[in-house]
């Protein structure tokens, strides 16, 4: 009889092989291959959209990632900190490297930043006031 003893090591080489295994098989993407391009263009996002935006559930749409024509692609959410019930959904291109590519025909970033800046401008009053607050409070008054 031959036992085979795993430290804790082990058992997490081991769970981390079988969660590859099965991103292989079922997605043809390898896990970590995907999520640091991801976590790059999630943060890319977040810069790009208008002030009082921010993309959410960005750990849930991972498992979402697919690969189209070479490029991946994936959803994004984007909710409104300042007002409240408005989100928006698209889906945005990127690389391997996590760069945003904005030569596909419907340029998912764009058409994100485009929402998020008609909805600031239905309230205008609202967004100015959010953002003299901020400045006034990183200046500390």
């Amino acid at each position: 009889m031959i036992t085979i003893s795993l430290g804790i090591k082990g058992l997490l080489l081991l769970i981390y092989i079988i969660i590859e295994i099965t991103f292989i098989r079922y997605s043809k993407r390898w896990l970590i291959l995907s999520l640091i391009p991801y976590i790059i263009m999630i943060r890319k996002v977040n810069k790009e959209l208008p002030f009082g935006w921010k993309a959410y559930k960005t750990f849930y749409y991972f498992f979402y990632v697919y690969r189209k024509n070479g490029n991946y692609t994936v959803m994004v959410e984007a909710k409104s900190e300042l007002i409240q019930g408005v989100t928006y959904h698209e889906f945005p291109y990127f690389n391997l490297s996590g760069r945003i590519i904005r030569d596909e025909v419907p340029d998912g970033l764009s058409s994100l930043v485009h929402y998020c800046e008609r909805e600031n401008s239905r309230y205008p009053d609202l967004v100015k006031s959010e953002i003299r607050d901020k400045k006034l409070k990183d200046l500390g008054i």
